[in-house]
């Protein structure tokens, strides 16, 4: 998966040079300590290899080196905040978040679970309190994906995909459609969260939206 990753991050490194802020940008010691627990543990759990690498299937990338990918602006949206500043941008194929606060993480802070777990599906792999995977009996899986606001970022595959923003919990949020896999990411002034689930059935589109949008509601 990683070999899958590196055209798609060479042809958008050549078609722009990086800026002198953007070649500062410095990840948390916190993020790399997760990010290497993640590596650690890839032989172990294919949810975390899905979560690690580019892939079709997930859509999502944890960027650790590869920051200059963020260099190519289509159009971008910067939001501020007290806590953190965020820069929203959107390319042809992806969409970046990077987040960058300027005090220390608050390391009291505990990441927020699910209350609401839909009928038939049960906890089945987890990685720390970053990454909580549920499935079914017809094997369809869920993941939830959450952490702290630092100096992180992260890229969702909007290529071809259908986007539309919603609230969660009064917070703006961006709901992604590409084929049967459904994506709900958001973010308030602690934490990022990331909901995704890939089904079988073309026709249950709306039946999986609601169950996505009832369990971020419920994480609180």
């Amino acid at each position: 998966m990683l070999r899958e990753s590196i055209p798609i991050a060479t042809k958008i490194i050549i078609d722009d040079l990086l800026s002198d802020d953007e070649l500062n940008h410095v990840f948390s010691k916190g993020f790399e300590r997760k990010m290497k627990k993640l590596i650690k543990q890839q032989k172990r759990s294919s949810l975390t290899n899905k979560i690690i690498f580019y892939s079709k299937q997930t859509a999502i990338v944890f960027l650790i080196v590869l920051a200059s990918l963020l260099t190519i602006t289509m159009s971008s949206e910067a939001l501020r905040s007290r806590f953190f500043r965020l820069v929203i941008r959107v390319y042809e194929d992806l969409t970046s978040f990077v987040f960058s606060t300027n005090g220390e993480d608050n390391l009291s802070l505990k990441n927020k679970e699910p209350e609401y777990i839909p009928k038939g599906f049960k906890e089945v792999d987890r990685v720390d309190d970053f990454v909580i995977t549920y499935r079914n009996d017809e094997n369809i899986e869920i993941q939830y994906v959450t952490d702290k606001i630092s100096s992180n970022s992260i890229i969702l595959d909007t290529e071809n995909a259908k986007v539309k923003d919603i609230f969660v919990n009064g917070h703006k949020a961006k709901y992604i459609v590409k084929g049967t896999f459904l994506q709900l990411f958001w973010n308030d002034n602690n934490f990022i969260y990331l909901l995704n689930v890939d089904y079988q059935n073309s026709g249950e589109s709306e039946f999986y939206e609601d169950i996505l949008i009832k369990i971020a509601k419920s994480i609180k």
